[in-house]
């Protein structure tokens, strides 16, 4: 899943990488474009992802002639964010589980609090804490 904050960017941003990886794996790679905040708040997004995780699991082989017998699953911050919600659902309703994540910059942490290591984000180039305080507002509607 691509990152962005839950607010912007796509599947086709992300691109660059996810050909590079089917192409050297020889693998197929699915990449979510799901709804997005403000448009969609929580828990939209990760609803919409275990949708589509739960049709690969059960119904790729009928439509694809693929067997996932390995699921990863991914992404890069708020992508991140929703590989480990997809995670926790496909535990919850008993479904297969992926073998692996891959996890770049996970916010797993939803709550905009102050906490010591904050201090080392503050100079972020690209992404600074008004930034993080709008995207969760926008996401979470508060």
């Amino acid at each position: 899943m691509h990152g962005g904050g839950f607010v912007v960017l796509s599947s086709h941003t992300t691109q660059n990488f996810t050909r590079k990886w089917a192409n050297s794996l020889k693998i197929p790679v699915f990449s979510i474009d799901y709804r997005m905040a403000p448009d969609h708040v929580f828990p939209q997004a990760p609803n919409d992802c275990f949708q589509v995780y739960k049709f690969l699991t059960t119904q790729l082989y009928k439509y694809m002639k693929i067997k996932p017998a390995n699921i990863f699953v991914g992404g890069d911050s708020a992508g991140a964010n929703l590989s480990c919600a997809i995670t926790t659902l496909a535990l919850k309703n008993q479904l297969v589980i992926p073998k692996a994540l891959y996890l770049a910059y996970p916010p797993v942490n939803m709550a905009y609090t102050y906490y010591p290591s904050r201090k080392y984000v503050l100079n972020d180039p690209l992404l600074w804490p008004t930034m993080v305080k709008m995207f969760l507002k926008c996401y979470f509607k508060n």
